[in-house]
């Protein structure tokens, strides 16, 4: 963890290196971190952060790929010794997980590794736009929910038999019970009137069932695998299935919420 006095982080938002170099020496005083980000990484590359030896670095390049292009991304940037490295969160559970296995490969000297949900430029006619049928803080809730479930189901599937597994599943019900209520807005955004109060009933029935169903299967798989790890990791499974699902109907096309939205952009132009 970050100690008090070393929660200052100075933005370097400059491509120039000598520039950089000036600004880190003036603030490093007064500051636990230098922040740079992905113009400066891609215009002065590695050895423009190893330049930079007088404060630890925060890596602001927001990895958003398939996991295992991320978790590659994140080892070549561990020689770095970055001491915090953002990635999106909508690149999912998996993603997340394979960045931070990669992250672990080097110890305790392992990057602190931040989730970005949504960008702060974007607002919610903009995620509209792009598909999300949502607004902002309702989109920041579900993918932070889901970031910190499926952490919390690795931490509790991998620490079997200490209290951790009970911290493990404390973060995950967290997270499911965080990103639970954004969910119920999702029926208004394609029915309405009674179908979408049908559905919302729908919704909350399989839920119950979930209640039932959950503790049975984690059972099951106690009896026939002799540790509970199999049946947290099945139902890591179920979670990840059913955000793929809601991913794939948020991004349905909803001729309702379009055209506010094309109107909105427009008048922003």
């Amino acid at each position: 963890m970050i100690e008090p006095d070393d929660r200052l982080i100075v933005a370097l938002d400059t491509t120039d290196l000598t520039c950089a170099g000036n600004w880190a020496c003036a603030v490093a005083p007064y500051c636990g971190l230098i922040k740079l980000g992905l113009e400066f990484f891609l215009a002065n590359g590695p050895a423009g952060v190893r330049a930079l030896t007088e404060r630890p670095i925060f890596l602001d390049l927001k990895l958003h790929d398939i996991p295992n292009t991320v978790a590659g991304s994140v080892r070549a940037v561990l020689p770095l010794r970055p001491r915090m490295l953002t990635l999106h969160a909508a690149g999912g559970a998996a993603m997340i997980e394979a960045a931070r296995n990669a992250a672990e490969s080097i110890g305790a000297a392992r990057p602190m590794l931040l989730a970005v949900t949504v960008l702060t430029s974007l607002n919610s006619a903009s995620l509209i736009a792009t598909g999300v049928h949502d607004d902002t803080s309702r989109q920041v809730l579900r993918l932070a929910g889901l970031a910190v479930s499926a952490i919390g189901l690795f931490i509790a599937g991998s620490m079997m038999g200490t209290w951790w597994s009970l911290v493990g599943m404390s973060i995950a019900a967290m997270g499911f019970y965080g990103s639970k209520g954004p969910f119920w807005a999702m029926p208004p955004m394609f029915l309405t009137g009674t179908a979408a109060a049908g559905a919302i009933a729908w919704i909350n029935s399989l839920g119950n069932l979930g209640g039932f169903f959950g503790p049975w299967y984690v059972g099951l798989m106690q009896d026939l695998t002799g540790s509970y790890a199999g049946g947290l990791y099945g139902l890591a499974l179920f979670g990840l299935i059913s955000a793929f699902i809601s991913a794939f109907f948020l991004h349905i096309p909803n001729p309702a919420a379009s055209v506010p939205a094309l109107g909105a952009l427009e008048a922003a132009e």
